[in-house]
């Protein structure tokens, strides 16, 4: 199947083709933080749109999706940049070795992986002392996340919201520092942490 086959579903399209690729800009702001040349890993990057924005950005560019289809459009799309590789994998179980990713990143999938602290604490493993984690979801405690957790339910979809609480709170115990949140009106917080310690067993 060539690329202009690709079945993106329709939302993906329209946003990427109207110009709202701003959706994505805090995913650029973190990598203007980590610097270039480093090993990035997106946790449920689906179709890969994000990582068109910022492949040339980064040395190299790991993408980790567990949905047999979404991968592999990814793989297709990308296939013209030799720094990106898919990896079809449980975001819950990484086969990635220890502190190999200078960042990691979670881009509106982690309320959608069953068990979101064990995804959480297999990201704190791989990355390097020092490495960032950006997440960027939603705010369970805000009424929007509340409506938007009904909205995915009917639409068969998978949601495990997280406070803000609960996030600081959970990745402080895995040995991370968060250092900045932004949160919107809407219910999303854009969530920066950094490693300081390594993950206790």
């Amino acid at each position: 199947m060539g690329k202009e086959e690709e079945k993106t579903p329709l939302a993906y399209r329209v946003v990427y083709s109207l110009g709202l690729r701003s959706v994505y800009r805090p995913v650029s702001e973190l990598i203007s933080v980590v610097g270039p040349g480093g090993v990035g890993v997106d946790v449920g990057a689906g179709y890969g749109l994000s990582a068109e924005l910022i492949a040339d950005m980064v040395g190299h560019l790991i993408l980790v999706e567990v949905d047999r289809e979404m991968a592999s459009s990814a793989r297709r799309r990308l296939e013209d940049m030799p720094n990106v590789s898919v990896l079809r994998a449980d975001a819950r179980m990484l086969p990635l070795r220890d502190e190999v990713a200078d960042f990691v990143i979670f881009f509106d999938s982690l309320h959608h992986i069953r068990g979101p602290m064990r995804a959480l604490r297999e990201a704190v493993r791989i990355l390097k002392i020092g490495g960032v984690l950006g997440i960027y979801d939603f705010d369970d405690s805000r009424f929007a996340t509340r409506i938007l957790r009904r909205v995915e339910k009917m639409m068969g979809l998978h949601s495990t919201f997280l406070s803000l609480d609960r996030l600081v709170e959970g990745l402080t115990s895995l040995g991370m520092r968060v250092v900045g949140v932004r949160e919107r009106w809407a219910g999303q917080i854009d969530l920066l942490a950094v490693k300081v310690d390594s993950v206790s067993t």
